[in-house]
């Protein structure tokens, strides 16, 4: 129902009134201006503005976090956004350069799942590379058979003079043979320069022997990441892969930021702003949460995996429960109505704590993520309603009229509040602020002395 006038009295004639810049198609108000009456001698006139005053809501308001907009933003906003896209620089119109796999890995933490992923995408995608990796200069051990080497470096004349000549083993030992240099040298693992060495990698390649499953790759390479290497060929490869990496999917340093699609309607138009749940390759906006909004995500994770609260047609709360939930709530439809948003809310919290199921740790995840979504769009909402100039000032005027005239007059400022961005809760405020006042103006009629 929309908010209306319930008598025939006209704003212009009140005497002293001065309805200025009256807000246009204010969401639940079916007139600019409403005038209701308290009696015969008083009634109340109520309008909305736009409060051209209004601070940006992540300056007014204590936020769970702030929209940073790349080509308006400060260089420490920029650096958080690079810092969480595993950065060294994002610039005003979103291009970024990624930091060496070193750096990244010295800004993640230590529960990060990207060392583990960028292990498996390498196992995947280079596994060629991994090996050639994994065989050079120290794995000759893992794919050859001792007695392959022991007989082909006894056997060969190059590899029988270089044994020779690395004294394999000491000369202390007595009577050595060439087997017994080359059993030496097996064990003690000196491999990398033994002639020979090609030759026994390609007879086991040949053979099919120590082709590495992707599995062994995988827990190779994240062996890799975890202990390091400072090989020349090792730090060429991990830029490469970690470049490659990044690009197809940019991985994120602070896995709760969130982009922003971010436009404009026109060269001179308002901005429009919109929440994302995945990264393009161009970031232009994003949004940042802060500690209380980590916070706040850490307590809500576990219900926005069952729930969401979302405004239903008419405005009322709604909770959407996940499909695969109903059963275990003992619930037959997905939507679920509330008179009030405090409502919705206990609902959500009574659900959870009746533990009628186990969230697995993906279910954790895409809890987490849909709380994310659920904060950001409210507050991202906020300040694109300031941006765009969507703030209201709600007023309320009490006038009176004059019983020996009959003429109307203002006399009193009963509400000028403003501050509200978006429309959505003006008409419920301007009906709370005419009841407000209607009962007080009544209460002290109800207590003025009666004339004699």
């Amino acid at each position: 129902m929309s908010l209306q006038s319930d008598c025939d009295i006209d704003p212009s004639d009140i005497d002293g009134l001065e309805i200025r810049n009256p807000a246009p198609h204010i969401e639940g108000m079916g007139q600019d201006v409403v005038v209701r009456k308290v009696d015969e001698t008083t009634c109340l006139v109520a309008w909305a503005s736009y409060d051209e005053t209004a601070e940006s809501p992540q300056k007014a308001f204590d936020q769970l976090g702030e929209v940073v907009i790349l080509d308006r933003a400060s260089p420490e906003q920029k650096r958080r956004v690079a810092d969480a896209l595993l950065a060294d620089d994002v610039d005003q119109h979103g291009s970024v350069d990624p930091f060496t796999w070193r750096v990244a890995f010295e800004h993640i933490g230590d529960e990060s799942p990207i060392p583990q992923d960028l292990a498996r995408t390498i196992a995947i995608q280079r596994p060629r590379e991994i090996v050639d990796l994994w065989l050079d200069g120290r794995a000759l051990q893992r794919i050859i058979p001792q007695e392959w080497f022991v007989e082909a470096a006894a056997d060969d004349p190059e590899s029988r003079q270089w044994l020779r000549q690395m004294g394999y083993p000491p000369t202390s030992v007595g009577n050595v043979t060439d087997r017994m240099r080359a059993r030496h040298c097996w064990q003690n693992k000196a491999l990398e320069d033994v002639p020979c060495r090609d030759e026994l990698l390609e007879l086991a390649c040949d053979l099919g022997m120590g082709q590495p499953t992707r599995e062994q790759l995988e827990h190779f390479t994240a062996a890799l990441l975890n202990e390091g290497d400072d090989r020349v060929l090792f730090e060429d490869f991990m830029d490469r892969a970690w470049y490659a990496y990044w690009e197809a999917s940019p991985p994120l340093g602070n896995p709760d930021m969130l982009e922003i699609d971010y436009s404009y309607h026109s060269s001179a138009g308002p901005i429009d702003l919109v929440v994302q749940d995945s990264f393009s390759d161009r970031i232009k906006a994003a949004y940042l949460f802060n500690k209380d909004g980590l916070d706040q995500l850490d307590r809500n994770q576990d219900r926005a995996a069952f729930a969401s609260l979302e405004k239903g047609p008419n405005g009322q709360p709604q909770v959407h429960v996940d499909p695969e939930f109903l059963d275990a709530l003992d619930l037959s439809g997905e939507i679920l109505e509330f008179s009030d948003w405090g409502q919705a809310w206990d609902w959500c919290h009574q659900a959870e704590k009746q533990q009628r199921f186990c969230l697995t740790a993906r279910g954790r995840e895409i809890g987490r993520q849909q709380a994310r979504l659920e904060a950001a769009r409210a507050e991202v909402q906020e300040y694109l309603d300031w941006a765009n100039g969507n703030v209201y000032a709600c007023h309320v005027e009490r006038c009176d009229r004059d019983p020996e005239t009959g003429e109307w007059s203002q006399t009193e400022t009963l509400e000028c509040v403003g501050g509200y961005y978006g429309d959505q809760s003006v008409a419920a405020e301007i009906e709370r602020m005419l009841e407000a006042g209607k009962r007080s103006i009544e209460e002290e009629k109800a207590q003025a002395p009666v004339a004699a």
